[in-house]
């Protein structure tokens, strides 16, 4: 033991090297701390806006659609907020282990705090509608966000599965013409079985959300028919109208409109 004391000294001396000053190990310390708050600050974020995504759904109205609600769950669970938690949190876990004191946790201690920390931090961000921010800066600067993301827009521009909305453009006494997200004109039928759902008229310049059938050829019949206030979707085709763009009123749970999602009461389907 004597020998390698005495060894190590000597290659000490010989090799001039010199112990690192205190500051320095203290400003790495800082520096991993400051690594973990910011990954809980962003996990928080990331938590807030996959929250935010979820409450957008129309629950009620996947019981329409081929597979239900347990199949519009999987298309639209936000998927990639949840794969950004998962890596800032891994990140948040790597950094303490790095920090002075941070071998001395349990990795359980660790996660289990980091979880906790996160929900609740999440929990404010939402209510501060954090996360609604963050869906709206992603949409906006991020192209491939629109794809790996789909918000509820989506979901109503599926005429195919029986969903559709759009712009009120004309109204007849059995039928409505209305211009959805992509520009495309419809002829939707009414008739005294279509279930009317919101308060206010159908009117031109208003917005419809509209499960049904659709006939080809441009024709939509409708099955239950929604009107409302508020704002709902923003388009999928960039400009229409000369606007770029939609503004909806719907006063039920919406989608990105105007940069901003509101969800409002609500209605219930029949």
């Amino acid at each position: 033991m004597k020998d390698l004391i005495q060894k190590t000294i000597a290659r000490l001396k010989m090799e001039k090297m010199k112990p690192l000053p205190k500051w320095r190990f203290v400003l790495t310390d800082v520096a991993y701390w400051s690594l973990v708050a910011l990954a809980v600050i962003f996990s928080a974020v990331a938590l807030s806006a996959g929250v935010y995504l979820l409450f957008q759904i129309d629950w009620d109205a996947p019981k329409y659609a081929p597979g239900g609600t347990l199949r519009t769950l999987f298309l639209y669970i936000p998927y990639v907020w949840l794969a950004i938690l998962a890596i800032l949190m891994g990140a948040a876990f790597f950094f303490i282990r790095k920090t002075k004191e941070g071998y001395r946790y349990r990795w359980a201690v660790i996660l289990l705090s980091s979880l906790s920390l996160v929900l609740a931090m999440g929990t404010a961000a939402h209510f501060a509608r954090i996360g609604m921010v963050a869906d709206d800066f992603a949409y906006r600067r991020v192209p491939l966000y629109r794809n790996v993301a789909p918000g509820m827009e989506h979901m109503w521009q599926r005429a195919e599965d029986g969903f559709l909305a759009g712009e009120i453009e004309s109204v007849g006494k059995d039928k409505i013409g209305i211009v959805d997200l992509e520009g495309k004109k419809w002829e939707v039928s009414i008739s005294e079985n279509t279930v009317r759902r919101g308060p206010f008229e159908i009117e031109e310049g208003g917005w419809v959300k509209v499960i049904g059938k659709s006939l080809g050829s441009g024709v939509f019949e409708a099955q239950v028919i929604m009107t409302g206030g508020g704002r709902m979707m923003r388009g999928l085709g960039g400009d229409i109208s000369g606007r770029g763009e939609f503004r909806r009123s719907f006063d039920g749970p919406g989608v990105r409109g105007d940069g901003r999602m509101m969800r409002g009461p609500g209605y219930r389907w029949e």
